[in-house]
């Protein structure tokens, strides 16, 4: 605590003497740790009167505080924040019986504190990461930083860190060190190359802790040491020697070349590759493998190559050659002239007919070619020795057969040649339509266009000669056009209404044609079926009529509708008109009549819709009714009063007004002025007002034309009334300078003043002023009214602060632009007594003990005036008016006692004291002072009432008996009252809380040893000495029945057997009770059940003997225990508890329970023999011999007798053992069955279920199944990249048997992928056409298990632009998949007509907003899915192949039949090629060359040969031509007719030309069939076609702006003829034919460019035959 010094006072005790702290001061030394609330000084001192001393300060001495004699610490202490204390005003005083508020001074006390090491050193910056090059020089700077601690030290001590060191991250050699605040390089040198990469050093500073243990901090620097490119890559094992057959695959890796750089990093990472323009190499920038790019051929190409490699590790490079010999291989195979041949035959051509010889030679001397069909000819072909297939069997295309697509294999007993021959079947129409007769009601109300019947007729061919068209060709019995049949798919419509009254019955003759011009005939009879279709008809269903508004309700406006109705039904009429005014209704005669009043100015004209019906059908007739105006009205204008504005400057002719009256009867109207206005003038048709001068607003700012407006009959007036609008003047003040006084403190709003200007303007714009303050209001002290000009107080003005302001106004008007002018205001501001006095504070409080003297001062108020001396405004008066014992001085404040004080009447005074100021009007402040009367000890306790009490004998022990209410006038430190029982001999019976006075026995009573007890009681105070007062309490004890019932025992135990029968007596309970009378009389009750059913036994009441109530069982209850209760008869009753143990003894009653309804456990297939595994307890509630137990196996059943091979069980135990070891893969699992059996007689037993699930161990390896797949990928990467999935299998189970996949080492420079989950994916460009690759597998445990035969998967390279189509899908993705097998196989079997042993498979999908598209390829052999066929090439069907067997219609949309099913399953839009243009089978014609190298003959013998051969050529293609050209001219009008009709339809029906045109072909075919025109060849050298798997040109494109799809199985080609007039070389082109086609074409051998001869359908000869 801390006071404030005062005088002492006369009259008071001895003061007390301060010996610590000594007058000389004392210093103490703390730490600034030291815990808040720790004493750390006590004062001492001597004080005569024995009081208590207490320390107290005059100052504040945070943060410490003093209690008692005690300083302690109030806050916490921070050596950094402050380190010394002095403390000069201490001082000790007394607290005693009359307490005293001073005392004597002690000497100054020096509290100094100790730092505390309570921070770490903190870097900065904690973090930092520094690159350097390799090599650097010592002392580099890595970085600089600075080490700072928060601690401060002793005065001469260093604050922060001491010593910064490296404490990790560094070398043994170290690289890096301290330098002051920096961190270098040593001289040490860092090399990258040898490990010198990163270095993470970590700096630690160490504070200067002087007193306490150091503190560190760290900063991490990480260091990145950058490489630098020292060494240059050296190419190792020079010189570099290669040799390579000349077979080998390109992307065959054929040598490596490794080079290593002495650099560590990324310049010791070298790259790889070739110098020079050569590309028949490349080589792998990463791992310098060199591969093969381009095909060698040891016969035509270089036979060594010199390959220079260039090795580079991004800065430094090195060179080396590599030497690459090419070494020849035998490699000739059989080479046929025609790989792909395709033969078109009639259906009916005779069995042994040749179709096609196949012309294939090796260029190995000596060999004999063999020829086998392999597939494809269905047993309907054969082929000879000598390679010429024949008709084997008859061909029938009506069957669904109509192509063959054969694989024939040519061998040389070695190498293989695959051949394919397509046969496709030309229909023969041998059968005509067969057309039948139908029968049909259709209705007579049936609307055009509806369906009357599908005619459906039959044609035994197959397409194209099946029913091609329908026509009807008659009606008998009415018109034909009557009705419409679609001729594609006959089905009958309505063309014109039928009408029962008129035909009743159509006979139509529909005729059925096929493709070729047969038909047949069949008949439709249609009976019309009779409706009521017969509305009312009215003679007159529209008309105009006239009626005059003022016609009369119920004139006649239509006397009669004419109405009549062919059925004769009754007809009834309904109106509606419009407007709906109920101007007209119809009469029960059916008449139109007025029914209103008519208005011609209100509706003129009325629109009246009659609906007349007979009940079912109806008629409508409109009417107009047209009311004839009556003139029966005066104009009226729109406006009565029109408002204009115009400007005093407008021009003569400017436009003022409009006036607009309207006329009911639409008479014209007249305009006029009433009266004269020689300022304006009006148009007497339009209404237009306009100015005839100009007008003065200062002589008439507003002038009212009245205007008449007349329809020559009647007039109506309005009134314009026209304003003239004033020019923008300048606003001027009246005066240029406004002076104002107001008093100072007037409320906000007060006005201070008015400013006036005047504009002589007029209006809201350019007179209307608007004032504002411009400046000299920058404190937002004024506001003006911005329309009146009105100057107001915005905040309160103060006199002392200023005494006036100078503001500048300004006044504007609203004209545009705005003109203003300004003025100036000086406000005074006038002083007023404003401040009222004020305290210190509200409130004061203050404390004085009772016995103060009067006279005494208690303390002295003080309030100030903020007013400033004028007037003496602050002058102030001090007053009080409470009526208390106290007063005031007027003018010092000084509160002292005015009369005598007394707490226990009065404990505190309230005194209200003003302070008055002397201004005018006069103010006051005012202060509450609170004086507390502190206590002093003068008044005795008083006790009240007297303590006479009557208690039972048996009360317990705390029992109250009464309470002493006593009171103490004195106050809470002297009234606090303590009891005592003074009567020595009293305080071991009864006691008496010391604080309350609540007396309570002490111990038992008893009436019979004593029955009346006097007790003194003694109540002080807490004063010093106390004062105190006696009182004497009387207990009476009253006697009750105090003898509780005895049991002989306190527990009894009985026993009794499970079987027993109820009503058994068990025992009886014996007891006595010293009372006599009633409090002697027992009864005998069951009060508490701790154990057991409550429902088993009963008691007697009367005698205590115990029965039982139920049929007892001991498994359920063994043992029960509970409470029984003796009571006596007295009042209250007492009573006695004795605990009843019944013990019920064991039968054999139950059988063992196993600890589980069943049990589950799990071992692992090579666990040991003879280990318990499982433990299958069972228990019994049985007791002794009848709860032994007995364990054994079920071998009641075969799985158990199998069971009991592997395991056992113990028979005392139940622990279960394998017998022997199982294999998993054997039996996974096994179900016992364990019987537990008791000892019981008879014994008892039950059975429980084992599952033992065997655990697996990794004992079996991967198996591949399949172990071939047959797969392809495309050319370019548009899809998903995964190319298949590869599936194994393990025996094993969970991660035993999970399999993870890898390719072969031999096979991993391979472009493909295999993931661990066998999904194999394209990584790079696939360069060769086919791949075969090796994928194993192994398990996923330890030791690994590895598959012991590898899957084979086959990968083919496609052309998408060659081989895909593209089906648009109206469906979702979801939709798809559920049907994508159906679709799938749907194409297969489409294209299986042509190529049996195709397969289809999709490559994409892409799904959009509304549809999916679907990308789709096809392979036309089969057999390449069997592994052993890994030789044979794949042939993909081509998108020009593969369209036209869709058979698409005009939109695109596949027709072909496939089972009778349609493609409306799967919602086609349309179906197109992938690529730009449709790609065709290369024809694979002769192709001449200049080398000699491919030549097996000598030139001497080759030359007469090609020589006889091309004249047989030209003979064949002559004798082949003639015949068309002769068979032509021999053709009737007949086939005039028909291709005159075709060149009509070109364009809307191709389909049918390309019939024609192979109908033509056909027939040539058919009658030449010797000469086998599709197998003619040019004579000449032959060349050799490339194999599938070396040549790139397997396609030919063919882009022709005149190609057409046929519906047979090949596409019919119209290539661009060769100009007749074009210059050629006759010696340089040779002549080939096209065998798909069957044109001839010439073509350059150097350029490969053809020019076709002639086109199919040029019937002449060419007119220049280059054969010859």
């Amino acid at each position: 605590m801390y006071i404030r010094r005062s005088k002492r006072r006369k009259g008071e005790s001895a003061r007390p003497f301060c010996n610590r702290p000594a007058a000389s001061g004392e210093t103490l030394v703390i730490t600034e740790d030291t815990a808040v609330s720790v004493t750390l000084y006590k004062f001492q001192g001597v004080d005569r009167d024995g009081d208590i001393l207490v320390g107290v300060s005059e100052d504040p001495i945070p943060p410490f505080d003093i209690e008692g004699i005690n300083l302690y610490i109030a806050q916490s202490l921070d050596f950094e924040t402050d380190r010394q204390y002095n403390f000069n005003n201490l001082w000790i005083t007394e607290r005693g019986k009359y307490y005293l508020q001073f005392g004597d001074k002690c000497g100054p006390l020096t509290i100094n504190v100790l730092p505390v090491n309570e921070f770490t050193p903190v870097f900065e910056p904690l973090f930092r990461v520094v690159t350097l090059k390799e090599g650097l020089q010592g002392n580099s700077l890595l970085s600089n930083f600075t080490c700072t601690d928060e601690d401060k030290e002793p005065i001469g001590a260093q604050d922060g860190c001491s010593q910064v060191l490296i404490e990790s991250g560094d070398d043994a050699d170290a690289k890096f060190t301290i330098v002051g605040d920096s961190i270098v390089t040593t001289n040490n040198v860092i090399d990258y190359d040898t490990g010198d990469t990163t270095y993470t050093l970590i700096i630690v500073g160490i504070d200067s802790s002087t007193r306490d243990s150091r503190r560190t901090g760290t900063m991490t620097v990480e260091v990145n040491i950058e490489p630098v490119n020292e060494f240059v890559p050296t190419i190792q094992n020079r010189p570099i020697y290669i040799s390579i057959l000349e077979d080998t695959l390109v992307g065959t890796n054929i040598s490596v070349v490794t080079a290593v750089d002495d650099d560590a990093g990324p310049h010791g990472h070298v790259t790889y590759k070739l110098l020079g323009k050569d590309d028949t190499f490349l080589i792998s920038q990463t791992t310098g493998r060199i591969y093969l790019k381009r095909p060698v051929d040891f016969e035509s190409t270089q036979k060594s190559y010199y390959v220079t490699v260039e090795a580079s590790d991004g800065g430094l490079s090195s060179t080396a050659v590599v030497n690459v010999t090419v070494t020849d291989v035998n490699d000739n195979v059989p080479v046929c002239t025609h790989t792909e041949n395709n033969v078109t035959v009639n259906e009916d051509m005779p069995v042994g007919s040749s179709i096609v010889s196949l012309s294939c030679t090796d260029n190995d001397p000596g060999t004999v070619l063999t020829y086998q069909i392999l597939s494809g000819d269905n047993g309907d072909f054969q082929i000879t020795l000598q390679g010429d297939i024949n008709v084997a069997d008859v061909l029938d295309y009506d069957q669904g057969l109509t192509s063959y697509y054969m694989s024939i294999e040519v061998s040389d007993g070695i190498h293989i040649t695959m051949v394919w021959v397509l046969v496709q079947l030309a229909p023969v129409n041998e059968f005509s339509p067969i057309a039948p007769s139908y029968t049909v009601n259709v209705s007579e109300i049936a609307p055009i266009g509806s369906n009357v019947i599908t005619y459906i007729a039959d044609d035994r061919d197959a397409p194209p000669h099946a029913v091609m068209s329908y026509q009807i060709i008659n009606v008998p019995n009415g018109e034909p056009n009557t009705f419409y049949i679609d001729k594609n798919t006959g089905k009958i419509s309505l063309t014109e209404f039928l009408d029962f009254e008129t035909i009743q019955q159509y006979i139509i003759v529909v005729k059925v044609t096929d493709s070729s011009g047969n038909f047949g005939t069949g008949t439709v009879v249609v009976n019309v079926d009779n409706e009521n279709d017969h509305a009312p008809f009215c003679v007159q269903s529209t008309g105009i009529f006239s009626v005059s508004e003022n016609a009369a309700v119920g004139d006649i406006v239509i006397p009669d509708f004419e109405c009549t109705d062919l059925d004769n039904n009754l007809l009834s009429y309904s109106l509606i008109q419009s407007p709906d005014e109920s101007a007209f209704d119809i009469d029960a005669q059916n008449r139109l009549k007025v029914k209103g009043r008519l208005d011609f100015e209100t509706t003129s004209f009325y629109s009246i819709l009659i609906d007349v019906t007979d009940g079912s059908l109806s008629n409508t007739m409109r009417f107009t009714i047209n009311v004839i105006d009556e003139n029966e009205s005066v104009p009226k204008f729109l406006n009565d009063v029109v408002i204009s504005t115009i400007r005093e400057s407008d021009r003569t002719g400017t436009h003022v007004a409009v006036v607009s009256a309207t006329d009911e009867e639409n008479n014209p109207l007249t305009y006029s002025f009433v009266g004269s206005y020689p300022e304006f003038m009006i148009d007497q048709r339009t209404g237009i007002i306009r100015l005839r001068t100009q007008v003065d607003r200062e002589e008439a700012p507003t002038i009212d034309i009245l205007v008449m407006a007349s329809d020559g009959q009647f007039t109506s007036t309005a009134t314009v009334l026209v304003t003239i609008e004033d020019v923008n003047e300048m606003p001027l003040f009246k005066n240029p300078k406004y002076e104002f006084s107001i008093e100072e403190n007037k409320l906000t709003g007060t006005t201070v003043g008015i400013v006036s200007a005047e504009d002589p303007d007029i209006g809201d714009t350019n007179g209307k002023v608007q004032y504002n303050i411009v400046k000299g209001n920058e404190n937002l002290q004024f506001d003006i009214e911005a329309n009146t000009g009105i100057i107001t107080l915005n905040a309160q003005l103060d006199y002392e602060s200023q005494r006036s302001a100078l503001l500048l106004i300004e006044a504007s008007d609203l004209g545009s632009p705005s003109l203003s002018s300004v003025c100036t205001v000086i406000v005074h501001v006038l002083d007023q007594n404003d401040n009222a006095p004020n305290f210190l504070s509200l409130k004061q409080k203050e404390t004085i003990s009772e016995d103060t003297q009067v006279g005494q001062t208690v303390t002295q108020v003080y309030a100030y005036d903020k007013d400033s001396s004028v007037d003496d405004n602050n002058m102030v008066v001090y007053k009080s008016t409470s009526n208390i014992p106290f007063i005031v001085d007027s003018v010092t404040g000084v509160v002292k006692v005015s009369n005598n004080l007394d707490r226990e009447k009065t404990k505190r005074y309230e005194m209200l004291i003003t302070a008055t100021d002397n201004g005018s009007p006069q103010l006051t402040g005012t202060l509450t002072l609170e004086i507390d009367i502190t206590d002093v000890n003068d008044n005795d306790p008083i006790v009240r009432g007297t303590y006479i009490a009557t208690v039972p004998e048996n009360v317990p022990l705390h029992y109250v008996v009464f309470s002493i209410d006593a009171s103490d006038a004195d106050g809470e430190a002297f009234g606090t009252l303590r009891y005592e029982i003074v009567s020595p001999e009293m305080n071991s019976v009864f006691k008496i809380e010391e604080n309350t006075g609540t007396v309570q026995t002490a111990s038992e009573l008893n009436r019979e040893s004593q029955d009346f007890y006097e007790v003194l009681i003694k109540v002080s105070d807490n004063g010093n000495p106390p004062r105190s007062t006696t009182v004497t309490a009387t207990v009476h004890v009253s006697d009750v029945n105090d003898v509780a019932p005895k049991p002989s025992h306190f527990s009894f135990e009985f026993s009794i057997g499970e079987n027993a029968e109820i009503d058994t007596q068990v025992g009886t309970i014996s007891v006595l009770d010293e009372d006599l009378g009633i409090n002697s009389k027992l009864a005998f009750s069951i009060s508490t059940y701790w154990r057991g059913s409550e429902t088993h036994f009963k008691v007697n009441q009367d005698d205590g003997s115990i029965y039982t109530t139920e049929t007892l069982d001991r498994e359920l209850e063994r043992k029960y225990i509970f409470s029984l209760r003796i009571e006596d008869g007295g009042t209250p009753s007492l009573s006695a508890d004795v605990t009843v143990n019944i013990i019920i003894t064991d039968v054999n009653d139950n059988a063992p329970v196993f600890n589980r309804p069943f049990y589950s456990t799990t071992i692992f297939e090579n666990q040991t023999t003879g280990i318990n595994f499982l433990s299958a307890g069972a228990s019994d509630d049985d007791l002794g011999i009848n709860a032994v137990i007995a364990y054994e196996l079920d071998m009641m059943s075969e799985e158990a007798l199998r069971s009991n091979l592997y395991f056992g069980v113990h028979s005392q135990t139940g622990n279960i053992f394998l017998r022997r070891k199982v294999d998993r893969e054997v039996y996974p699992y096994f179900t016992l069955t364990i019987i537990a059996r008791d000892s019981g007689v008879p014994s008892l037993s039950s059975e429980v279920k084992v599952n033992i699930q065997i655990e697996d161990v990794n004992d079996n390896p991967p198996v591949f199944s399949p172990l071939f797949y047959n797969t392809e990928a495309s050319s370019i990467n548009l899809c998903d990249p995964v190319i298949t999935t590869v599936r194994a299998t393990d025996a094993d189970i969970g991660r035993n048997a999970a399999i993870n996949y890898y390719i072969n080492e031999n096979d991993a420079s391979l472009p493909v992928f295999v993931s661990q989950l066998g999904v194999v994916t394209v990584k790079s460009n696939m360069l060769l056409f086919k791949y075969i690759i090796k994928i194993n597998g192994r398990d996923n445990r330890d030791p690994f298990l590895f598959s012991k035969d590898p899957a084979t998967v086959r990968i083919d390279r496609f052309d998408p632009d060659i081989s895909v189509i593209v089906f648009h899908l109206d469906m979702t993705l979801t939709d798809y998949f559920q049907k994508e097998l159906d679709f799938l196989n749907r194409i297969e079997k489409a294209l299986s007509k042509f190529y049996p042993n195709a397969y289809v498979r999709k490559w994409c999908i892409q799904e959009n907003d509304t549809y999916i598209v679907v990308y789709v390829y096809a392979v036309k052999n089969n057999e390449t899915n069997d592994v052993k066929y890994l030789n044979i090439e794949k042939v993909f069907v081509t998108n020009g192949e593969f369209l036209p067997v869709l058979t698409l219609d005009q939109n695109n949309r596949p027709t072909v039949d496939i089972d009778g099913k349609k493609w409306g399953d799967f919602s086609v839009i349309k179906v197109v090629q992938y690529g730009s243009d449709l790609v065709y089978p290369d024809p694979t014609v002769s192709r001449l060359s200049d080398s000699t190298d491919v030549l097996a003959l000598p030139l001497g013998l080759s030359l007469p040969l090609l020589a006889l051969l091309a004249i047989t050529t030209i003979i064949l293609i002559y004798c082949a031509w003639g015949r068309r050209w002769c068979k032509r001219n021999k053709q009737t009008t007949k086939e005039h007719s028909l291709m005159s009709k075709k060149d009509s339809h070109k364009k809307t029906n191709q389909n049918a030309d390309q019939n024609n045109q192979m109908n033509e072909m056909g027939e040539n075919i058919s009658e030449n069939s010797t000469t086998h025109v599709t197998t003619k060849q040019v004579s000449g050298p032959y060349i050799p076609t490339s194999s599938y798997n070396r040549s790139e040109n397997i396609w030919k494109t063919e882009s022709f702006p005149d190609h057409r799809k046929s519906q047979q199985l090949i596409e019919t080609l119209t290539p661009k003829l060769a100009s007749n007039t074009g210059v050629e070389d006759s010696r340089k082109m040779r002549r080939g034919y096209d065998i798909v086609t069957g044109w001839v074409y010439e073509e350059d051998p150097d350029t490969r460019d053809r020019k076709w001869i002639r086109s199919p359908t040029d019937g002449s000869r060419p007119s220049e035959d280059r054969g010859n």
